[in-house]
């Protein structure tokens, strides 16, 4: 959390000195007349570098370079057909405001990411499971679904999401809200290990989304598991929750479009649920 302070509040009085000076009638018509697309920019580098990591990994070098490149094509294809050119000092000091704004930026997009794992690991750590993250299940999906037709076998998808009105309580704010959260996910990821069975692949999508294939099982075997798994669910976590499940064969041939049909109903019993609550 040190770190992360410290990063922000470094990008915090880069930024308070880039626009002071920009303010500064004298050093705006002698020294360096900062440009709008500088200043678009800055912004936009500094978005991307904070929301970045999480989604994209790629290392700060990579970022920056790839800035260096964005400013090499606006000077190209823009500022050199202006009727009033730059200088190559003016270019100069641009360019190095903007690669410190992407690297300052990018160190706190890292820094938010390490803490959001952290803030996951100590909730995991407080409930273990077995869930494993969707993306990363892709082989063991593949193993199921492979045996399921080279077998003729059943096989199911069920997914539980807690509602999203009732999914975090009003009175979590910032910090809370997040710790809230991660907490949250690992208790009904421990719930859901606790009532599937031993074969069944548990899976963790985002938004307080659990899918569990589940392989030699049936559409009514299916509903029966769904419904005991999602008892447990509200009971172990006081929340309201939707379920839904799709069947192979009978409703689609692969996983992907399992999963789609079984989100696809979450939502209408996710609307009839809250107008149940409103009436």
């Amino acid at each position: 959390m040190k770190n992360l302070r410290n990063s922000i509040l470094a990008l915090f009085i880069f930024f308070s000195i880039v626009l002071s000076i920009a303010q500064v009638e004298y050093f705006e018509e002698n020294i360096l007349n900062f440009q709008a697309a500088f200043f678009i920019m800055l912004v936009i580098a500094t978005v991307i570098g904070i929301w970045g990591p999480s989604r994209i990994k790629i290392s700060i070098y990579v970022y920056m370079g790839l800035w260096a490149v964005t400013y090499a094509l606006v000077w190209a294809l823009y500022w050199r057909f202006l009727p009033l050119l730059r200088t190559i000092e003016e270019l100069s000091v641009q360019f190095l405001l903007i690669e410190i704004a992407a690297a300052l930026s990018h160190n706190v997009g890292v820094q938010i990411n390490q803490v959001n794992s952290l803030l996951g690991d100590v909730a995991d750590g407080s409930y273990p499971n077995r869930t494993l993250d969707l993306k990363m299940a892709s082989d063991s999906i593949n193993t199921e679904m492979n045996r399921s037709r080279r077998y003729s076998r059943p096989l199911s998808v069920l997914v539980f999401q807690l509602t999203r009105e009732a999914s975090i309580g009003k009175e979590f704010k910032g910090v809370e809200k997040d710790l809230f959260s991660h907490f949250m996910a690992a208790k009904i990821g421990r719930i859901v290990n606790e009532h599937a069975r031993q074969t069944d692949l548990i899976m963790r999508d985002y938004d307080y989304r659990f899918i569990v294939l589940c392989p030699e099982t049936n559409e009514q075997a299916a509903l029966t598991l769904a419904q005991r798994i999602y008892q447990a669910i509200v009971n172990g976590v006081d929340r309201q929750a939707v379920w839904s499940t799709a069947s192979f064969p009978d409703e689609a041939l692969s996983f992907d479009g399992l999963f789609e049909r079984a989100v696809s109903r979450l939502a209408p019993i996710e609307e009839k649920e809250k107008a149940e609550l409103v009436n």
